[in-house]
């Protein structure tokens, strides 16, 4: 698709705007993962350290494919596919190596952890640009962005043998912020969807 300007705007990023709000659904399934998840490793820290690792496999790797789908079917309408295709084919690939290799050191984990949600955080931000305009929801993303590269950042310098339980309820935490505010992005496109 050609990069065709119509009144100043690029003609992808006006489709992009407009078949959004129909993904709803999706973006509501990724926030509720996000915050059963959490729910998770708050309720049980200790123990979930330990499983910790095939859970966040889990939970990345079905995060991917919802994210790979709404790209493909942004490919299939002719809108920007390709931010989707990355971070879906990211989690795909982070989720899939967790999986094959449970046995990996606890240092590992940290930077698939971190690097993930680095990734994502990139993704919400880039994504968050082409929604300007739409009910407020360029901040809902842009807030859930920084916090998730803050959060990689962070999780990159932090010692993970000496604070393994320390880092499950950050991941928590986190997966419980993204995953609200993943739904209240999902609730405001699917208001913006129903007025339209």
């Amino acid at each position: 698709m050609t990069d065709v300007k119509s009144g100043g705007e690029d003609v992808m990023v006006v489709e992009f705007r407009r078949l959004l709000p129909r993904e709803w659904k999706w973006i509501g399934l990724r926030g509720l993962l996000g915050v059963v998840f959490g729910l998770l490793l708050f309720l049980a820290p200790v123990p979930m350290s330990g499983v910790l690792f095939l859970v966040f496999a889990a939970f990345v790797f079905a995060d991917g494919v919802i994210i790979a789908m709404t790209g493909w079917r942004m490919y299939t309408l002719g809108v920007p596919w390709w931010p989707y295709a990355i971070s879906g084919a990211t989690g795909i690939l982070f989720g899939l190596l967790a999986l094959l290799s449970p046995l990996m050191a606890a240092t590992a984990l940290k930077f698939v952890i971190a690097f993930w949600s680095i990734a994502a955080g990139l993704f919400l931000l880039r994504a968050s640009g082409h929604l300007k305009g739409i009910v407020d929801t360029d901040t809902v993303m842009t807030v859930s962005g920084i916090l998730a590269i803050v959060f990689g950042v962070l999780l990159c310098l932090v010692d993970t043998v000496a604070s393994l339980v320390a880092m499950t309820l950050a991941v928590g935490m986190l997966s419980v912020t993204y995953g609200v505010l993943l739904m209240v992005l999902a609730w405001k496109l699917r208001s913006s969807s129903d007025s339209a």
